[in-house]
Order: structure tokens, then C-alpha cells, then sequence
């Protein structure tokens, strides 16, 4: 609930772009005046979605409202209407992806198709040009596949960062990196993404999705190609070689099994090495990276920000990732990134009790337990109010609750390791007891619906579905209860186990 609270309270507005927003916070807003990116944008508007869906939708606007006609998206925002690359960030690559999964989760959760059909001002909104939010998908895909690209181990290229903006420095030769190194987090991230917008085009335009199936197909061999027996490598630096060779990198590790195209031996054996190497070592959270690498002029201190600290943002999508195997260890990962439990193992770190940064230092780094200083982000500074550490958690603890959108409805399958929970937000209503699954669903907009429930396995016998308090019928395929509706606004379903 506080979560919730802090992070709707934290909307401004921006006169230029005439959006309501949630900005990332923390140092980077009230130290250096910047509002940034996309990607941050794109994780908050997914718990939005459940919590405020006009905000939401108001959100994925001010996102596309700073695409170029290009397809180019900046890096962050300044003053009134200024956007740019913060220096060093002027080509990011993954963007594009992380918008694209905000726009179909909005969608496929509110059943707000006509949102693709919205007109949008590209920037600078003098000029007057506009596109429709479909279009925007496609320019945004075209974008990553032509300009950003693809590099020789058929990996979608790094840029100057993949949402880890210091990978860039953790390599030998920063330039060729920079023109040619590959990311193995954005070919995950897009085994995850491009389903999702097959589906949402698969009647629209049916050329387009077989563009995007061969992508699929490609990058997915693509990353399996990266797997070196124990993990998957981060990178390739631009010049045949690897990075995370020796080095277990966290990011690329929830999208990979969050995509469901993982070997199952392979699954499990990352997951054994994440675990023993990255999750069970650290008293808090997990590392990012596990050792820590020499970064260039040692700009990067061991143990802190990328170099191998704690990152809600990966966190938590590792937390939501490992309830799809595990979920004791999903439940154990969220309270472990909890802010009551830093505050239980640092008590005498005034933040990180109410609000805190994006990322803490690890136990064996100087200063464990604080946040990184370094002279462009001196995070102790400001070390509150960074949105990472609310969004994020909201993100995983609904995911854990089982709540998946898709074309088709909503599939509920809870991943957490007890019978008896409760889960209430505007959107989604959801009470879990033993014998009994009840809920209410608000959609935007009328139309077909499937509800799709996992039957829980300790259910042998009989089962009743009801809808609005009638008796409906339903089928069970592959322990899944699906349900077919046409639904014309909020509805409450119930589902019981008759025992004989």
C-alpha cells in the first residue's frame, strides 16, 4: 500500500510535452535537472496500468511524444521541451523494446485496443507531425532493426547502453564496442517483447508479423548461441570476444527465462548459478554482477552501481522470473529487496526505510549497504524518492499474484508458495483461499474475453465457474479454466472446488 501511495504521488506535469508524468527521481532529477528515459518511463507504466490506467495511458504518450519522425527516441529530458543524450548517452538501444512492452501490457490488461489508433505529435510538436500509436510500434521496431541493428553473432547491438549505461566501460576497447559490440540483454528482452506484438498485430497486418517471426526465430537461436555451459554472456565487445565469460552478469537473465525458450536443463542450471553466485552470497538483494570487473581508469568502484551492486529494476524482474520455477524463491527474492529489510540489516542508513535510491552497494564493497558516488551521479547526494524501488516491486508482487494479460484476456497463475492471498487494485480484484478463487475485472472497453485461471493441483474434483453470481460454463485444458465472455465493463467471476 505505501508503494502505491508514494509512487502515484509522485506524478508531475510537463507543460511542453502536456503530460502527466512519474519521473525517475532521485539524483538524477533533483541533482541534475534530468528527466529520463524511456526505459525507466516504460517499468513504471506497467504497475500504472493496474493502479491508475489513465495515467498509464497518459504516460505511454509523453513516451512517444519524444520519438523523432525517425523513430529515434532521446535519452532523457531537461527544461521546457529539451531532450538529448546526456553527454554520453546518444544512441541507447533499448528503448524501443522497453516501450513496446509497456504498450502491450497496457492494452492487453485494460482491453483498450483503440488506444493504436491515437494520434500522437512526434517531437518537436512545432512542426505538427503526428502518427497513430500503431505506427509509432512499427517505427519504433524499424528503428532497432535498421539503425541500431545487428551485429555479426546475430545479436541486436549495444549502442552506447542497453539499460546498463556503463557496459560501455567494462570492455577493452570502448570505440569499437560502442560501433559494433552486441547485447545479449536486448536479444532477451526481445524474445519476450516481439510474441507480445505479434499477437497484438497478428489481424491487423499480417505481412508485419511474419517480418517479426523471422527476427524472433533468429535472435532466439541467436541467444541460445550465448550460452557458455554456466550462464549466458552479457555481450560481445565488438571484437569477437565475449564479456561475462567469467563474469555472471543478472541482466539478460530475467528476460531469458521470462520468454520461456530456455532448455529446461539450461533453465535450471542458470537458475542454480544465479542463485549460489548472485542471490544467496548478498544479505540484500542481488548482485548485478558477480565478480566485479576493472572498468576503464577504474571509473566503476567493486561491488558499486553496475560494477555489482543491488538494482531494484533487475531485481525484482528476476523475482518475477523466478516464479515461473521457484516460488519460495520468488517470495524470498521480494522480501529481500524489501525496504523493511534493509532497513532491519542497515539500521543506521537513514534512507531506504521510507524511499531510496535506484541501487544500494554490495555487502563486500566499501561503504555496503549505502548507495554509489560517483562525480556525473554522486547518488549519496539525493539518495530518496528514485521510482525504481516502488514501481518495481509493485511490478513483481503483481506478477507473483499470477496476474498476465494477453490478446486474448487475462490468464491468472498465481507464483507464490501459500494458498491464501489478497490482491486489490483498480483494475484487478483478486482473493485467493483454498478452495475458492474470486475476483472482479474492470476492462476499458467491451468486447470477446477469455479468463484464464490455473486450477491449483490439490484440486481433484468437481468445479463450478460463476460470472456476475451465474452459473457459467468453461473449459479445462491443460489445468487451465478458461472461460469465454463478452465483457461490458467491470464483472466479478468466481470459481469453487465442490468436493464430493
Amino acid at each position: 500500500a505505501w508503494h502505491s501511495y508514494y509512487f502515484k504521488s509522485s506524478t508531475l506535469y510537463d507543460e511542453y510535452f502536456e503530460n502527466h508524468f512519474l519521473p525517475q527521481g532521485g539524483a538524477y532529477v533533483y541533482l541534475q535537472g534530468l528527466h529520463g528515459g524511456p526505459r525507466d518511463f516504460s517499468l513504471y507504466t506497467v504497475p500504472m496500468t493496474y493502479l491508475d490506467p489513465e495515467l498509464a495511458r497518459e504516460m505511454l504518450e509523453y513516451v512517444l511524444r519524444w520519438m523523432r519522425p525517425s523513430g529515434e527516441l532521446a535519452y532523457s529530458g531537461s527544461g521546457y521541451g529539451r531532450l538529448g543524450g546526456a553527454v554520453v548517452h546518444n544512441r541507447p538501444s533499448d528503448h524501443y523494446l522497453f516501450i513496446l512492452w509497456a504498450i502491450t501490457e497496457y492494452i492487453f490488461a485494460t482491453r483498450d485496443f483503440k488506444f493504436l489508433e491515437r494520434k500522437v505529435p512526434f517531437y518537436p510538436r512545432e512542426k505538427g507531425l503526428f502518427s497513430t500509436v500503431a505506427e509509432r510500434m512499427k517505427l519504433s521496431l524499424n528503428f532497432l532493426f535498421e539503425e541500431i541493428g545487428f551485429g555479426e553473432h546475430g545479436l541486436l547491438k549495444v549502442g552506447d547502453g542497453d539499460w546498463n549505461d556503463g557496459i560501455s566501460l567494462m570492455v577493452p576497447n570502448r570505440s569499437r564496442f560502442l560501433k559494433h559490440g552486441e547485447s545479449v540483454f536486448n536479444s532477451a528482452l526481445a524474445l519476450y517483447v516481439l510474441p507480445r506484438v505479434i499477437d497484438l498485430f497478428r489481424e491487423m497486418d499480417s505481412n508485419f508479423c511474419k517480418i517479426l517471426q523471422k527476427r524472433l526465430e533468429s535472435l532466439r537461436k541467436a541467444c541460445l548461441d550465448s550460452w557458455n555451459g554456466r550462464w549466458f554472456y552479457r555481450a560481445w565487445d565488438g571484437g569477437g570476444n565475449p564479456v561475462g565469460g567469467g563474469n555472471l552478469f543478472l541482466e539478460p537473465v530475467p528476460w531469458l527465462l521470462l520468454s520461456k525458450d530456455l532448455p529446461e536443463k539450461i533453465a535450471e542450471k542458470l537458475l542454480e548459478n544465479v542463485y549460489e553466485i548472485l542471490d544467496r552470497p548478498s544479505p540484500f538483494g542481488q548482485y548485478l554482477v558477480y565478480p566485479p570487473l576493472r572498468t576503464f581508469l577504474n571509473y566503476l568502484e567493486k561491488g558499486w552501481d553496475v560494477n555489482g551492486g543491488v538494482w531494484f529494476a533487475m531485481n525484482f524482474l528476476l523475482t518475477w522470473a523466478y516464479g515461473l520455477y521457484d516460488p519460495k524463491k520468488a517470495w524470498n527474492s521480494l522480501l529481500k529487496n524489501s525496504m523493511a529489510h534493509h532497513a532491519e540489516l542497515y539500521p543506521n542508513i537513514w534512507y531506504g526505510i521510507w524511499s531510496g535510491p535506484d541501487a544500494y552497494n554490495a555487502d563486500y564493497a566499501k561503504r555496503p549497504g549505502e548507495t554509489y558516488y560517483h562525480l556525473p551521479t554522486p547518488t549519496t547526494d539525493f539518495p530518496v524518492m528514485n521510482l525504481n524501488l516502488h514501481a518495481n516491486f509493485l511490478t513483481a508482487l503483481i506478477k507473483l499474484c499470477g496476474v498476465e494479460p494477453d490478446a486474448e484476456g487475462l490468464t491468472i497463475t498465481p507464483k507464490l508458495p501459500f494458498h491464501n492471498f489478497r490482491l486489490k487494485t483498480p483494475l484487478v480484484e483478486l482473493e485467493m483461499r483454498e478452495y475458492e478463487i474470486e475476483g472482479s475485472y474492470s476492462p476499458m472497453c467491451s468486447g470477446p474475453f477469455c479468463l484464464k485461471v490455473k486450477k491449483p493441483s490439490y484440486w481433484p474434483h468437481q468445479i463450478r465457474c460463476y460470472i456476475n453470481g451465474n452459473l457459467v460454463k468453461y473449459d479445462l485444458v491443460d489445468s487451465i479454466i478458461k472461460v469465454n465472455l463478452n465483457v461490458d465493463g467491470k464483472f466479478r467471476f468466481r470459481i469453487v472446488h465442490i468436493a464430493p
